[in-house]
């Protein structure tokens, strides 16, 4: 029987201040494409900020495009929203989440919500994605609720614990 060695998986990492890099052949991408797109978007005047990309972990390209550059805070608008739509995907996929229509109140066990009504039972994953959980709760309740129990609302599921295994 013939021996041979295989390298063993990486450990996986979560960037604390920097991602690790890589070229983008490296990662099987081809970096005169990666450039002719940035060009393309330099040449229409494409409204982008910067263009980020990450394959297999590895920061390959991280561009910025004038006035904006690294470090700057700027408004990123409904970025999160796609962000978030992503995260409850895997999680679905996962088996974190059972669906979409999974009500919100099921990842807050034990937890004391003032005011808690069959409207509140009724909210679910797809009314937070849709930003639709404030017509459900309609202006006047969401006022009475404690502010941290909003904020928890936002979390969903503590992802980055949910997402390590």
């Amino acid at each position: 029987m013939a021996a041979f060695y295989v390298d063993p998986p990486r450990a996986p990492y979560w960037p604390s201040q920097h991602w690790h890099t890589s070229t983008p052949e490296e990662q099987g991408m081809d970096s005169a494409m990666l450039a002719g797109a940035l060009e393309f978007a330099r040449a229409t005047d494409l409204p982008l900020h910067s263009v980020t990309v990450i394959r297999d972990g590895l920061l390959v390209l991280d561009a910025f495009f004038y006035p904006y550059g690294p470090g700057m805070l700027h408004n990123v608008a409904s970025v999160t929203k796609s962000v978030t739509s992503a995260l409850i995907g895997i999680a679905i996929d996962k088996g974190h989440v059972r669906s979409v229509m999974q009500p919100m109140l099921d990842f807050f066990p034990g937890r004391t919500v003032p005011n808690l009504d069959a409207t509140k039972w009724a909210m679910t994953v797809e009314h937070l994605l849709t930003i639709n959980w404030l017509q459900v709760l309609g202006a006047t309740e969401l006022a009475q609720i404690d502010q941290r129990v909003r904020h928890q609302f936002h979390a969903i599921v503590p992802l980055l614990d949910t997402f390590k295994s």
